[in-house]
């Protein structure tokens, strides 16, 4: 599933394919395939289940507000899936579930574990071919730098954060969020004032 130099090369691929899953757009799977050597035998929507329930673990804003209408927000309908499984379930968080179903044997009965033994790696790694393997020991390295970018223009808003208090995935998108917080600040501080005088002038 995963190209032999995505896990080679040590978790930092392992972070980049988590990345990459959460933010793809619905039309944009072929891309993603491409990048990462999806097996056709592995169908569009099991590829769409596994990225929103990843988003679910993720983060960011549980609610369906139709006003943003931004793409990598969970939907109405993922929303009431979590509730769904969560009825079933009741004793278990919404992470124990999901990570729980991501480790239950391939349907391809690939493995979920390799074994590499040799004078210069000794080490048992997810096999890069289980791709809910390789996600669910993706969660477990690295859910807690999992964070949501806050500027709604933002479209790579999944990232992995330096910091618990970081907000922004990079200086671009700070930059732009500031600016759009002070303006919103600014409109309901000072904007009923300033129509008012609008209207008196009129």
């Amino acid at each position: 599933m995963i190209p032999s130099r995505a896990m080679k090369s040590t978790h930092s691929e392992m972070a980049r394919l988590l990345i990459s899953l959460a933010n793809t757009p619905d039309d944009s799977l072929l891309l993603f395939r491409t990048e990462w050597r999806v097996p056709l035998v592995t169908l569009d929507e099991h590829l769409l289940k596994l990225r929103d329930e990843l988003r679910l673990l993720w983060g960011g804003p549980r609610e369906y507000d139709p006003e943003l209408k931004s793409e990598v927000l969970i939907r109405s309908f993922r929303v009431d899936y979590t509730e769904r499984i969560q009825e079933h379930w009741p004793e278990k968080t919404l992470a124990q579930i999901v990570l729980e179903a991501w480790l239950k044997p391939s349907v391809t009965k690939e493995p979920q574990l390799i074994v590499e033994w040799t004078t210069e790696s000794k080490r048992i790694r997810p096999n890069p071919a289980n791709l809910p393997v390789v996600l669910a020991h993706g969660w477990a390295r690295y859910v807690r730098q999992f964070r949501f970018c806050r500027n709604e223009k933002c479209t790579h808003r999944f990232f992995l954060g330096a910091r618990s208090s970081q907000r922004y995935c990079g200086p671009e998108c700070a930059g732009s969020g500031q600016k759009d917080a002070k303006l919103k600040h600014w409109r309901s501080r000072y904007g009923k004032g300033i129509r008012k005088m609008r209207d008196l002038s009129a």
